[in-house]
């Protein structure tokens, strides 16, 4: 089965607000009331760990199937996310989580720490990223700004 259909099967049945969950699966919805930042989610990746990780409007969350962390931007704070409004978000091989916001630079989360690295580079920042892919090689992460028609290959191993 194509995936573009297998997602658009998944939203339809989990969209279906009020009637039977199909079988096999348990479905339980969670809004702010049970901490996500805000109830409009942009987009969504499971790291290796278990870790989902929630783009929203107000900040980015980090669901370990019981609880939320919630992480929101700080002025003058370069190691907290530099914008409320998550654009996409990219898990690698070695599980790095990279978070792109509109207009700010690429991020990385730094696991250790609990806290993101910011990825200045040129051009970056000012651009809408559509997709965020990995090489072959796994050495390399690619970033396509359509509006812009540029792709950006960044180095994993020394983020250039």
């Amino acid at each position: 089965m194509k995936p573009t259909l297998t997602i658009l099967i998944c939203i339809y049945f989990f969209s279906l607000k009020g009637q039977n969950t199909p079988e096999g699966f348990v479905s339980k919805t969670y809004t702010t009331e049970n901490g996500l930042p805000y109830n409009h989610v942009l987009s969504m990746v499971q790291d290796h760990t278990g870790f989902l990780w929630i783009a929203t409007w107000d900040g980015l969350s980090r669901f370990d199937g019981y609880e939320f962390r919630n992480y929101y931007p700080k002025p003058g704070d370069s190691t907290a996310i530099p914008f409320f409004v998550v654009n996409h978000l990219f898990v690698d091989h070695l599980n790095n989580v990279w978070i792109h916001f509109f207009s700010r630079p690429l991020v990385r989360y730094n696991r250790e720490l609990d806290n993101f690295e910011w990825m200045t580079q040129p051009g970056i920042r000012d651009s809408f990223v559509r997709h965020i892919a990995q090489s072959n090689d796994k050495k390399s992460l690619f970033l396509f700004f359509p509006d812009d028609r540029k792709i950006f290959r960044i180095e994993t191993n020394t983020r250039k």
